[in-house]
């Protein structure tokens, strides 16, 4: 299926206290990936959020963490509500940003 999403990897925040300054930590996360599909014509939305994700070999930003949840369970739904395959997505090359891998 032709997915639409987009990923999201944010820094916690720790409230200043008496054994801390607080500020953003550089070690803790919260990562998402938000998606559809089909994209053309959605019949399933999802928002996978991740508070404290493990770190992984690839890392552990929502398209590393995130995304893959979706994808298992987008797999699930579409099966589930009968959906259709599409055609396949062609990258579009003519932009370096819309194939650029992280």
């Amino acid at each position: 299926f032709r997915v639409a999403g987009k990923t999201g990897t944010v820094c916690k925040y720790k409230p200043k206290d008496k054994h801390s300054p607080g500020g953003y930590m550089k070690d803790r996360y919260i990562v998402s990936f938000a998606g559809m599909m089909p994209a053309q014509d959605p019949a399933f939305v999802c928002i996978v959020v991740i508070d404290d994700p493990r770190t992984t070999k690839v890392g552990h930003g929502g398209g590393t963490v995130a995304a893959p949840t979706f994808q298992k369970i987008a797999t699930r739904v579409a099966s589930h509500l009968n959906l259709k395959p599409t055609e396949p997505v062609k990258p579009d090359t003519s932009n370096p940003l819309a194939t650029a891998h992280r």
